[in-house]
């Protein structure tokens, strides 16, 4: 199969690639650097003027994984995030969808005011943030190329060097203070986990809109205290502060972030996991690329 992955130098295009190369498919995919170093690298800014007519290979498939994911990215510089998050991507999409491409969308719990848990994937979007917003109007637009069109919303995607993670990780292990949000929560899905999903939806003749998210929401205090216990780390170290009086937004504040993933279930046989589960999974792979590292 050949396969385009669009963000190919984030976290989640660079992880995909990996997994489809490892199943012998030939994998294009985007990237900002100038000169590309690999034969299989297209150079696709989203944020250029031209970017929407980029000469792409043809393909079967096409992830489109790159955006501009920071709320306050999204809220600084609205022209720069509607073009990344939604103009550009929604354009090539109708150029691939056109070249006989089906077409993979990643979303985000975003698009959703975040007021109740577990919202089904049939509820109107009801953003509260620029980057919500944004990502609702690119689903409309991917929705309407039909059914070469899937639509994947995801909660926060965790990985190994996840930066906030691994900065509480490094201050607790040197016995400084940390503080995190205590009213504002995530139903974290691992990385790898993600990569399987969006590999069988690829592949399934199903299309549409799908869901993944964790089991259940935590406050990022309750995600710290548990890193502190798996770092044998002093809890007391961590306090507990309110996001809402410490210059976030209140309308960029996660009160519930799960979704109805019955239908990925139905696809896979993947269950939404508790979230404590993933990051005692991201910790324990952290740790052993540590030790691998160490080893070389």
């Amino acid at each position: 199969m050949r396969v385009l992955i669009i963000g190919g130098d984030g976290a989640i295009g660079r992880a995909l690639k990996d997994r489809l190369e490892s199943r012998q498919d030939t994998v294009f995919f985007t990237t900002r650097r100038s000169v590309p170093a690999h034969g299989n690298a297209v150079h696709l800014d989203l944020a250029s003027s031209d970017a929407a007519t980029t000469r792409l290979p043809q393909v079967d498939v096409a992830y489109f994984c790159a955006a501009i994911t920071g709320f306050a990215a999204c809220r600084n510089n609205k022209e720069l995030g509607e073009r990344v998050n939604f103009f550009v991507p929604s354009a090539l999409a109708r150029r691939l969808a056109g070249a006989g491409s089906r077409v993979v969308f990643l979303s985000s719990n975003a698009v959703f005011d975040w007021s109740e848990p577990h919202v089904p994937a049939s509820r109107e979007p009801s953003p509260r943030t620029e980057y919500g917003l944004f990502k609702a109007k690119a689903e409309k637009e991917f929705s309407a190329l039909g059914s070469v069109a899937s639509i994947v919303r995801l909660s926060k995607v965790l990985r190994s060097d996840d930066r906030l993670f691994t900065g509480w990780i490094n201050d607790l292990n040197q016995k400084k203070n940390i503080s995190a949000f205590s009213d504002h929560h995530l139903a974290p899905i691992s990385l790898a986990e993600t990569i399987e999903a969006l590999v069988a939806i690829s592949q399934s003749p199903d299309s549409g809109m799908f869901q993944m998210s964790g089991a259940r929401d935590i406050s990022y205090f309750d995600a710290a205290r548990r890193l502190a216990s798996l770092t044998n780390a002093d809890p007391n170290l961590i306090a507990a502060v309110k996001a809402a009086e410490s210059g976030v937004p209140a309308n960029e504040i996660i009160r519930n972030s799960t979704l109805d993933a019955s239908r990925i279930t139905a696809l896979t046989g993947w269950t939404p996991r508790d979230p404590l589960s993933v990051i005692d999974e991201v910790f324990r792979d952290r740790a052993g690329r540590a030790a691998a590292t160490n080893r070389v």
